[in-house]
């Protein structure tokens, strides 16, 4: 699983036509190894926030940790031939060494910080004994590639920083939207519920008022309708008048 998560975070280097984001699925299995290599340098951050710069900015952390690694043996013997008593110093302090033995009439940025006065007077002083034991060249490319190694490193650890502080901002954003959304979902149903019974209740509305029209109207025509008149025969009209007469 972490060769494959790998290979495709390789893709573009090995197939630059090639273009592939690291999806949620890739994110998950994340190698353990990356997150205990960052955590080395101070840099903490959950696999589910790993994007593909984060991952580019631990290989070029790599990189330079592997520069060092090559150089690492080649310092050490080199110092062991001018004697200089190198426990506890790091890469950079034993290289800077070297070049201050093979060269010590040139000015080192940062000597002054990186050795003792004591250390430096006695590198300069002791320079003319190994100047025919140490290669020169080697020496400046040991010097060279080391300085440069720890100069991207510090450069690129501020930059992962500020990507992993961006990541996880992205994602804890990401995870409260999808939190809200049901919530948001919900609202719209209800709204949209609301919207329907209310447009119920106006065309049920509507429908009264039309019933009552038309009930009114049937009123007013059965009003207009004009009175039959009641035909009576001469022998019936003469008993009415009669009848009239006697009851007056």
């Amino acid at each position: 699983m972490e060769v494959i998560w790998g290979l495709k975070n390789l893709m573009r280097s090995l197939v630059p036509k090639e273009k592939i984001e690291l999806t949620e699925e890739d994110r998950l299995p994340m190698s353990k190894g990356l997150i205990m290599f960052l955590r080395r340098y101070g840099l903490v951050v959950r696999p589910e926030a790993v994007n593909q710069q984060i991952v580019l900015g631990a290989r070029v952390l790599y990189n330079c940790e592997c520069i060092e690694d090559d150089q690492s043996a080649s310092l050490h013997r080199n110092a062991l031939l001018c004697g200089i008593g190198y426990q506890g110093w790091d890469l950079l302090k034993l290289s800077t060494a070297l070049k201050l033995v093979c060269f010590p009439h040139d000015n080192v940025a940062g000597d002054h910080e990186i050795f003792s006065n004591e250390e430096l007077s006695k590198l300069k002083r002791d320079a003319p004994k190994y100047e025919r034991r140490l290669s020169k060249v080697a020496c400046l490319r040991f010097y060279t590639e080391i300085v440069r190694a720890r100069e991207i490193k510090t450069k690129k650890i501020k930059e992962l920083e500020s990507l992993i502080e961006e990541a996880e901002e992205t994602y804890g954003v990401e995870q409260i939207r999808g939190s809200r959304k049901p919530v948001l979902n919900k609202r719209k149903r209800l709204k949209l519920k609301k919207n329907k019974e209310d447009i119920e209740i106006r065309e049920a509305s509507q429908d009264e008022k039309v019933e009552v029209h038309e009930v009114e109207q049937t009123e007013v025509r059965k009003l207009r309708r004009p009175t039959k008149r009641v035909k009576l025969s001469e022998g019936k009209l003469m008993r009415l008048i009669k009848l009239n007469r006697w009851l007056s």
